[in-house]
């Protein structure tokens, strides 16, 4: 098993995952670069840093994108739909121009040399929103969280696409989900996920 290690963010920031596979990888970088270099340099040298996977693009996963690239030779992972919304600012942050090196369209496994992520292709929050699956572990991006709270859909979303996406997270055998925002759900991750599906049943009624 690949060793994980999370940056969990206690602002409105997003978390980034540092996966220390052979092909060492970063999942969402956040919009606080000096704070992720730094502790970046704890773990690896910079310049070992082989792939940036970004779960969407808002802001807060993606604005400290500029200067992680400068400091590193990753390549950039993205959903192909991502680069369709046109959006130059949300919430008062700049959305970053994201030039991927590698466009997704759901259904690949990224290969990291000892370990592999199925990218699964999960709208709702934007269109072009993933998750990234395996051994029972889920990277959730912001389609599910824990305490059974899910992505918002108003910053270019669609309710219908969200609850269908929940609904795809909940046939995978998911023991562990890592999200965007906030703690992981170590114990009982199916229910979790479910009190999510629920959610967002309950949102798409209320819509």
């Amino acid at each position: 098993m690949v060793e994980i290690i999370p940056f969990i963010s206690s602002s409105f920031s997003s978390n980034a995952y540092l996966l220390k596979a052979k092909k060492i990888t970063l999942i969402d970088v956040g919009m606080e670069p000096e704070n992720l270099l730094k502790k970046l340099k704890k773990e690896i040298a910079l310049e070992e840093l082989a792939l940036i996977i970004l779960t969407h693009s808002h802001p807060d996963h993606t604005l400290a994108l500029p200067p992680i690239l400068k400091a590193t030779k990753a390549r950039v992972a993205l959903h192909e739909q991502e680069l369709k919304s046109g959006i130059k600012s949300m919430m008062g942050f700049p959305v970053p121009e994201i030039k991927p090196d590698i466009l997704l369209k759901g259904g690949e496994k990224l290969d990291l040399g000892n370990f592999s992520l199925e990218v699964i292709h999960t709208p709702g929050h934007t269109p072009g929103s993933i998750c990234l699956y395996q051994d029972g572990i889920l990277f959730s991006g912001d389609t599910v969280f824990a305490g059974g709270n899910i992505g918002r859909t108003d910053l270019g979303g669609n309710s219908k696409d969200l609850l269908s996406s929940v609904k795809k997270l909940t046939r995978l055998p998911v023991e562990i989900v890592y999200p965007g925002h906030g703690e992981s759900i170590q114990k009982n991750a199916k229910e979790e996920i479910l009190s999510c599906l629920q959610s967002a049943e309950d949102t798409l009624i209320s819509v």
